[in-house]
């Protein structure tokens, strides 16, 4: 399965991301989130746009906090569609559709480069947006995603899936 990995400025991470799940992902997928260095919760499968919106209102954090990871995945027999971003910031997609992928890429400013270096290959400090109280953001962020996915609607049958 094609892996792609794209690094973006971080304030178009989001419209990336985005673009690529709706042109990817079948009608229904599940959302991803997670902190850096630990395994990341998926969510229920729901519909797309569930899986999207369910982000919606963590925009700037998930693009800017140097904790919080996210995506969306849709699996089935063995094959998988999924668009992550890591908490370096940089984009990591899956896919059954690469000539779509690069397509999209392309699209939006970013050419294959071939061995383009990534900022994970390099010691680093990631930090966290900080509230205007001084409190670390994504505690915040990570508790109200938990509750969100908690409340997604679930997917009720497979038809849905469009696989």
């Amino acid at each position: 399965m094609p892996l792609f990995e794209a690094n973006a400025h971080a304030d178009r991470v989001w419209l990336l991301v985005k673009a690529i799940a709706e042109s990817i992902l079948p009608a229904a997928a599940a959302p991803i989130f997670g902190l850096k260095n630990e395994d990341p919760i998926l969510g229920p499968y729901t519909s797309r746009a569930a899986a999207i919106g369910v982000f919606e209102p963590f925009v700037e954090s998930l693009q800017h906090d140097g904790l919080l990871e996210f995506g969306i995945i849709f699996q089935r027999a063995g094959k998988t569609n999924e668009v992550f971003v890591r908490s370096a910031k940089y984009l990591q997609m899956w896919t059954t559709y690469p000539k779509l992928v690069r397509r999209l890429l392309e699209s939006h400013g970013l050419p294959e480069v071939p061995n383009l270096q990534f900022i994970d290959n390099y010691p680093r400090v990631s930090e966290t947006i900080s509230l205007e109280d001084g409190r670390a953001g994504w505690p915040i962020v990570y508790e109200e995603l938990q509750r969100a996915f908690a409340s997604l609607p679930r997917a009720p049958d497979l038809d849905i899936f469009g696989a």
